[in-house]
């Protein structure tokens, strides 16, 4: 009752003298634990699962606890292991299968998420929450039609919940529904006022819809409510620049400069207005700006390379990527960096695969290295490096599904259409109810 009247540490005080009256009175002990861990007091709640323990040692309940323990200080592996202990002995338990969808969605593992969450849903279908998260799981799987499959039923009974909405917008802009996007990413704000994110996506739809007036100002209003660098700053200086209104994107970065003075971030945009301009001298001083910030900011060193390249000064751009491996010789975004500047150069593409290739070999897990990699030999016309580049990357990432698309792709390009048939089935198999596996699939099936 005290929880209910929200009278927190009145209820906490409660349940203390209740577990020092009858230490051995589980639900006391559960229900301590549990406003513990609402109240973020993780020590105190981890002694209190200790506590259980005495009294019953392998208590299930003890282990859902240590999992979202875990959860909330980031440990992902303690509490998908911790999950698993509860699930060996209840596997339908509803709010292990609920926070074990959510660890593998925070991890990234998006099919191994929807799993839990349909499981979850199957026990209790009305948990608005798992609904939630497993549209959002959907969205990150690429079966933006499923995810609002989900969500249907709460929007179709009304729900307001601001999160609900930013979810349902976006499934609506995935599917290319842009009035529909607008309108709840709107009720998003509308709801949640002080929601950058949802108000940043409002002002990108509007600017997808044509309506540069209201995206400027819905962009603007979120750079606004965030005192850093906002996705809300760059989609506005980005959509600028894209329909060349210069000068207000100049002034946007001069909003942005007086918000992170010392960013390095914000001088390498200046550069890029500035390059967009074509006034190269400025252009070139603010990308030597932001590197005075930080000297092995890439963006501004690849942005410096293209200008010395077109001032003929190849051994100078080289020299700011030698100088940050030197330092970093593993650094990814430096080889990968380094390896595109020999290729614009016209360099040895010996040098261009040496580089590419130690990228790959001191970041073995970089889905981006790798596809660099596989590129690389496609480009050069050499189908069977990049068949074994692709097969490499599959079996490096192998619950990443662009590895598969991506030899699926390899193989088609190379004329084994019989070999991508097989992998797209894979693909198909892998994100049932996705349309691209299927169309990729068809193209492959037609050779």
């Amino acid at each position: 009752l005290l929880v209910v009247e929200n009278q927190r540490e009145e209820a906490l005080a409660v349940l203390k003298k209740a577990v020092e009256a009858q230490p051995d009175y589980l639900p006391a002990h559960y229900q301590l634990v549990s406003l513990l861990i609402a109240k973020g007091e993780l020590e105190q709640a981890s002694a209190q699962v200790g506590a259980i323990r005495k009294v019953s040692k392998q208590d299930v309940r003890a282990y859902y606890f240590d999992a979202l323990i875990a959860s909330q200080r980031g440990n992902l592996p303690g509490a998908r292991e911790a999950i698993q202990q509860v699930l060996k002995g209840a596997p339908q338990h509803v709010p292990s299968l609920l926070l074990a969808g959510e660890v593998e969605f925070r991890a990234g593992q998006f099919n191994q998420a929807q799993d839990y969450l349909r499981r979850a849903l199957k026990g209790s279908p009305d948990l608005p929450y798992a609904e939630r998260l497993l549209a959002a799981t959907y969205l990150r799987l690429g079966t933006p039609a499923r995810a609002l499959e989900v969500l249907q039923p709460q929007l179709s009974r009304g729900n307001r919940n601001p999160q609900l909405m930013a979810v349902a917008g976006e499934a609506y802009l995935a599917v290319g529904d842009f009035p529909k996007a607008a309108q709840y990413f709107a009720q998003t704000t509308a709801l949640d006022p002080k929601n950058a994110a949802a108000r940043t996506r409002l002002g990108q739809v509007r600017f997808a819809e044509g309506d540069t007036e209201g995206a400027i100002r819905d962009l603007e209003a979120a750079s606004a409510l965030d005192p850093k660098v906002s996705q809300a700053d760059l989609a506005l200086i980005a959509n600028l620049i894209r329909q060349k209104q210069l000068d207000q994107a100049l002034a946007a970065v001069d909003r942005l400069e007086k918000k992170q003075p010392t960013n390095p971030l914000v001088y390498n945009l200046k550069g890029i207005v500035y390059l967009s301009k074509r006034d190269f001298a400025t252009a070139r001083a603010n990308f030597e700006r932001a590197l005075q910030i930080q000297s092995d900011y890439l963006p501004a060193i690849g942005n410096l390379g293209q200008l010395d390249r077109l001032d003929k000064k190849p051994d100078a751009a080289r020299k700011r990527y030698e100088a940050v491996l030197e330092k970093e010789p593993k650094n990814e975004q430096a080889l990968l960096g380094y390896a595109g500047l020999v290729q614009s150069l016209g360099g040895d593409s010996s040098e261009i695969e040496a580089l590419l290739k130690k990228a790959v070999s001191a970041n073995p897990q970089s889905f981006s290295a790798r596809t660099a990699l596989v590129n690389f030999y496609a480009q050069k016309g050499d189908g069977k490096q990049a068949q074994l580049a692709a097969q490499d990357a599959n079996a490096a990432l192998p619950n990443d599904l662009r590895t598969l698309e991506l030899l699926g792709q390899v193989q088609l390009a190379t004329g084994d259409a019989t070999l991508a048939v097989g992998t797209f089935n894979k693909l198909v198999a892998a994100r049932p109810g996705s349309v691209e596996p299927l169309m990729r699939l068809a193209r492959a099936l037609v050779v």
